[in-house]
């Protein structure tokens, strides 16, 4: 399947209503932070998990196996509780910078390396969107789609612009539903601009050509143990654990 890209002189972009001052974009300050989790099967309520300043994670304490990862986050994102490498489950972008690991040892590193906080653009981002026949998948990364094992590959890509997952897979929803040309998102949420469409293949090797290698570079799968059911097809939180 050949890559699809808009000419140069006649755009054929499609979108998910137009953002007014979409050009302008808006950077969200991200601090260095801990989730931490502690898995008891017995447990009713699930795995407990938590979000955290690094400096607190040895005041966790040592007889419970505390698992911990570093993650570069927005504080504030509600959805730090479904991190996950494969997708883009949380509402900002959140970056894994060390683990997973003992609790400990997550802190040792942090105390060790201080990574500084950062500032990143949260508007107009660079998603993957993927349908295969009927079933949708959480928007990726460019990084996580480059790093799809070969069976997950099938179906067709779509390389987009948008402010949030959310509206991705809204968008991507609508295309599985048989749309071809979507309006708006559930939420009336900004734009959804496709850059580019095609086969697995087609797709990151424009991320490639366009990102770099460095924006490439694979991605190791992890993801957080679920408070709550998660519907994979939609992103949404199906049962509260606790």
């Amino acid at each position: 399947m050949q890559l699809h890209m808009p000419p140069r002189r006649r755009s054929s972009t499609r979108q998910i209503r137009a953002q007014p001052g979409k050009d302008r974009p808006v950077t969200v300050e991200r601090s260095v932070l801990a989730i931490a989790w502690l898995a008891d099967a017995s447990s009713p309520t699930g795995p407990d998990v938590r979000v955290l300043d690094p400096e607190h994670l040895l005041q966790l304490g040592e007889t419970e196996p505390w698992q911990a990862v570093i993650v570069r986050a927005v504080p504030s994102d509600e959805r730090l509780y479904d991190f996950d490498t494969r997708y883009e489950m949380t509402t900002y972008p959140t970056d894994l910078l060390w683990g997973p690991g003992p609790a400990r040892r997550a802190a040792a590193w942090y105390a060790s390396t201080a990574p500084p906080p950062d500032a990143v653009r949260s508007t107009r981002r660079v998603f993957v969107a993927h349908v295969h026949g009927k079933k949708v998948f959480p928007p990726r990364s460019p990084a996580a789609a480059a790093s799809v094992p070969v069976p997950l590959r099938e179906g067709q890509w779509y390389v987009v612009r948008a402010d949030t997952p959310a509206d991705v897979l809204e968008f991507a929803r609508q295309l599985a539903a048989g749309g071809t040309s979507p309006v708006s998102s559930s939420a009336g949420g900004p734009a959804v601009e496709v850059e580019c469409s095609g086969d697995w293949a087609s797709v990151t090797g424009h991320l490639r050509a366009s990102l770099g290698t460095a924006e490439m570079a694979p991605v190791a799968d992890f993801y957080l143990p679920r408070r709550w059911s998660v519907d994979m097809s939609t992103g949404e939180r199906l049962r509260t654990g606790r």
